[in-house]
């Protein structure tokens, strides 16, 4: 296992990034780079200290059903789930799963939303936000999603939006809206004006996105930013952009000099699993930096322990202490959980213990007795099941 190297020099590194090729400024003085070994055998996600507990949250269906799940917001007891591309809605939902509200206001008007891109929650004014990306508005509920508060406008047609400390940051998505400010990422004062410009877009890949995964992420009260093709991790602040790790897959990373969309499109035809194409989350939690990346045609977790300087390659296996079930798909992860969805005709299966080619309760029959004890009742049509993965502390 790697230990970390500390770079304390300008770290000259050319960005092969989703249109970013310039990086202005940032600080350069304390970059770290961490080293995976991807060669080594895989570790089980279970076996490596980092998960303690989890739950299983069966999402009322009786009233709502959803689309897809492309984002997830836990804050006390509610759970805020975006569908962005399907309905277009926010549903709300107590730790139980029942249904507290739902938002799905498409349209034109003042109270309304043209194209729904994210959500967040600001403690500040305990809201509820809702950004909409064409009409480059905010739209305010309280936080149980009854009563809308008011409307802001944003600047910009920001594609993700995350709160700061002191403020707040965009992301374009590649989308080069002014020629004179080819930038990716903005910051903005409390007031929504903006303060700061990041990370130039190269021209040539203007307007192409890969829409999967969150750039932004938040532990304590630091903001990271990632973006597809960098294996830089950034942090932000309302005046500053700031490179604080550099994850180095040896030569499973992205060739430096291979920049220009129509090159990177050529090497991803020809050699499509040759290299690490990007990182689809990055969370820092109070042991571990984890990174979501996609090997062979599988998804999984690099690990970084904080405290060992250990890195390892885990592969979402199933979990098989209390119950019995896949790992899911991974739909959200923040400091304290990761969060995956499981289909209810997919755990149904599970529940009964056995399908065409397996026969899960013959190994694990404890674990499928429990499961059927918890979940004696699924709608197969119905929505999934959303599980939460506890960090341990």
């Amino acid at each position: 296992m790697k230990k970390v190297k500390y770079i304390f020099s300008f770290f000259c590194f050319l960005l092969m990034t989703q249109g970013c090729t310039t990086v202005d400024k940032t600080d350069e003085n304390s970059l770290q780079r961490i080293e995976f070994d991807l060669n080594k055998q895989h570790v089980n996600i279970h076996d490596v200290g980092l998960i303690s507990d989890i739950a299983i949250v069966n999402l009322a269906n009786e009233e709502v059903i959803l689309g897809e799940i492309n984002k997830v917001i836990k804050k006390y007891d509610r759970i805020y789930i975006l569908d962005k591309n399907k309905t277009h809605s926010v549903f709300i939902y107590d730790n139980s799963g029942n249904l507290i509200n739902f938002i799905s206001n498409v349209g034109n008007g003042p109270e309304e939303y043209i194209q729904l891109t994210d959500i967040f929650t600001n403690s500040m004014d305990t809201t509820l936000n809702l950004v909409s990306r064409m009409d480059r508005k905010i739209l305010k509920y309280d936080l149980e999603g009854a009563n809308f508060k008011q409307v802001e406008y944003l600047p910009k047609n920001f594609r993700q939006f995350s709160k700061l400390e002191d403020g707040y940051v965009g992301y374009m998505g590649n989308y080069i809206e002014d020629g004179k400010h080819p930038k990716n990422i903005f910051t903005l004062s409390k007031d929504l004006q903006i303060k700061g410009e990041f990370l130039e877009i190269d021209e040539t890949w203007d307007s192409k996105v890969l829409d999967n995964g969150s750039v932004f992420s938040n532990y304590e009260d630091k903001t990271y930013f990632i973006q597809p093709m960098d294996f830089n991790v950034y942090s932000i602040g309302t005046d500053m952009i700031s490179k604080t790790y550099y994850i180095d897959f040896g030569d499973k990373s992205w060739p430096q000099d291979l920049t220009e969309y129509g090159d990177v499109r050529r090497v991803l035809r020809e050699t499509p699993e040759r290299y690490i194409q990007r990182f689809y989350d990055f969370q820092e939690t109070d042991n571990f930096l984890i990174i979501k990346l996609l090997i062979k045609g599988q998804y999984c977790l690099a690990l970084y322990n904080k405290s060992t300087q250990e890195t390892f390659v885990a592969d979402l296996t199933p979990y098989t202490d209390k119950y019995f079930f896949p790992f899911g798909k991974i739909v959200g992860i923040d400091e304290n959980a990761i969060y995956t969805s499981i289909e209810a005709s997919e755990m149904k299966v599970f529940v009964t213990g056995k399908n065409e080619y397996n026969n899960f309760e013959s190994q694990y029959p404890e674990q499928i007795k429990r499961l059927r004890e918890k979940l004696p009742n699924i709608n197969e049509e119905g929505n999934p099941f959303l599980i939460i993965y506890y960090f341990k502390k």
